[in-house]
């Protein structure tokens, strides 16, 4: 017996809402845990440095830690 679209697309529509909701969650933890220093976009505080802009938040900015943690939050972000 055929079903209806009506009944089809519901657990679907919630299956793809938690997989990504589980996604963004996941991307969010790795920067809280990993480095919260690359949870923002990063283009004002590169163009600042280069600029020459002497600030203490570029310590933490150009690490490896924050590097990989952009690096996973960004591939599961997308």
């Amino acid at each position: 017996m055929l079903q209806s679209v009506d009944e089809k697309w519901v657990p679907k529509f919630f299956q793809f809402t938690g997989f990504n909701l589980l996604l963004a969650f996941t991307a969010t933890l790795s920067l809280f845990l990993i480095s919260p220093a690359a949870s923002g976009s990063g283009i004002p505080d590169v163009k600042a440095y280069l600029n020459g802009v002497e600030h203490p938040v570029f310590r933490n900015f150009f690490t490896f830690r924050t590097f990989i943690a952009k690096v996973i939050a960004s591939a599961l972000a997308v």
